[in-house]
């Protein structure tokens, strides 16, 4: 029987049969997915991670059993979807590769012959968009991680790490053992499937002496639809246009993206008369400057920032109506990090859905409005009051009652080394006076 943990205000943690099979894995995924509360279903290496929209308990719970229940039909019957892989094992490629024939004591023509006759099934995907875990290594094959992660592993890489291997989309930090690489494009946002690989299929490797140069995504201009409003005279520090929160990308091994300040985004985007969560432009540390070709509605929220029209400081950064040959200048941002611009009918994002970062603003590029529907235009509060408290719960594992007081107990202090995916803290002295809610 499959065990509940809670794992946050609308996620759950089901735990199933440590023996489950990849495809068992997949197919109860599926059958997840299915339910129309559900935002997203992560498969874990016997476990689903489930993100959905009703309040936590009994009700997702059931709805989740019977979905379970039904996954065994869904296990497919044919044979599933087979990769071959070209990997190479040119001696500048595959550095640990010395380390895999001294563990297992066999020459290396034995080891690249057995390479060749692997048959791997795919269990789960995660830490990278298109980083898969791929299981049926021979137990001599098992080589413990590296003490210290390279801080680059090229794409492509082919590494062994425990019982399982792996590919490495694209350049990243990593601490498995690289015994090949190959060319094959391992992720592409432009793809109907963007992963080449997914649970429960399998995957032949075909070793090759030729060295193989990393996988590139091709970067086609993508066609823009929307009105061309400006163009960035400057981009700022930091500048990106960023969509919607999708929890479905973190199947994916993404996070699920939208903007950094969700209530100020929101908060902008009601001012223009947008849906609050239409694209907008997020900036960090300063801003960018837009020369405008017509009329156009924009609001600015979030830290607060030296908004200039034409050189002067805008009246109402709130609600700033700009007319052609208008220059619209975000400067440098104070009491905060960050702030959002909103555009009437939102801002046209230019990447994909599933790219793996958020649209960079550079010099010269064209600002495009898109055709979000949304309400009239009005102003709202955007209350800070609690800015400096983050709400900590209980996650699906255990810790010790100690453990989570001193975590409680502390004052935290942001550090510089935080981006969009992490915020690093240091600990600071005792506190008391902490809302009981947290």
């Amino acid at each position: 029987m499959p065990r509940f943990f809670t794992a946050g205000d609308n996620a759950l943690l089901v735990e199933l049969d440590p023996e489950v099979s990849g495809a068992e894995l997949a197919a109860s995924a599926d059958a997840v997915r299915e339910i129309g509360e559900v935002e997203s279903c992560i498969i874990g290496h016997s476990s689903l991670y489930v993100v959905f929209q009703m309040t936590r308990g009994g009700p997702m719970e059931e709805l989740l059993r019977q979905a379970l229940n039904d996954a065994p039909s869904r296990v497919p019957s044919a044979e599933p979807r087979e990769h071959r892989i070209r990997v190479s094992v040119h001696p500048d490629v595959s550095p640990d590769l010395p380390l895999l024939i001294e563990a297992t004591g066999e020459s290396r023509e034995a080891i690249i012959r057995r390479m060749r006759e692997l048959r791997l099934t795919v269990r789960y995907c995660g830490f990278r968009p298109g980083f898969a875990y791929i299981e049926g290594l021979p137990s001599s094959w098992q080589l413990p991680r590296h003490s210290r992660a390279r801080t680059s592993v090229p794409a492509g890489s082919f590494a062994v790490a425990g019982a399982m291997c792996a590919f490495y989309p694209d350049r990243s930090p990593g601490g498995w053992n690289l015994i090949g690489r190959t060319d094959a494009l391992l992720w592409d946002p432009k793809r109907d499937r963007p992963g080449l690989l997914a649970a429960g299929d399998l995957v032949r490797i075909d070793p090759v002496e030729e060295s193989l140069s990393p996988p590139e995504l091709m970067q086609e201009p993508a066609a823009i639809e929307g009105e061309l409003v400006g163009t960035f005279v400057t981009a700022g520090q930091n500048t990106m246009i960023v969509s919607a929160l999708d929890p479905s990308r973190i199947a994916y091994g993404m996070a699920a993206g939208g903007p950094f300040d969700h209530d100020a985004a929101g908060a902008a985007n009601h001012a223009v008369g947008n849906q609050r969560d239409a694209p907008v432009i997020e900036c960090a540390m300063v801003g960018p400057a837009v020369r405008f070709l017509g009329p156009a509605l924009l609001a600015w929220f979030g830290s607060p920032g030296q908004c200039l029209l034409n050189g002067r400081v805008a009246r109402d950064p709130r609600q700033i109506a700009v007319k052609a040959g208008d220059v619209l200048e975000i400067g440098r941002i104070t009491g905060g990090l960050r702030g959002v611009l909103a555009l009437r009918g939102g801002v046209v994002d230019p990447n994909p859905a599933l790219s793996v970062e958020p649209s960079r603003v550079r010099s010269g590029e064209q600002l495009f409005a898109g055709n979000v529907q949304g309400e009239t235009a009005r102003l709202g509060a955007l209350s800070r009051t609690d800015r400096n408290f983050i709400r900590v719960g209980r996650g699906p594992h255990e810790i010790a009652d100690e453990l989570f007081g001193r975590l409680r107990a502390r004052r935290w202090i942001v550090t510089e080394e935080l981006n969009r995916i992490g915020v690093r803290l240091r600990c600071g002295e005792m506190t008391t006076g902490i809302p009981a809610s947290l």
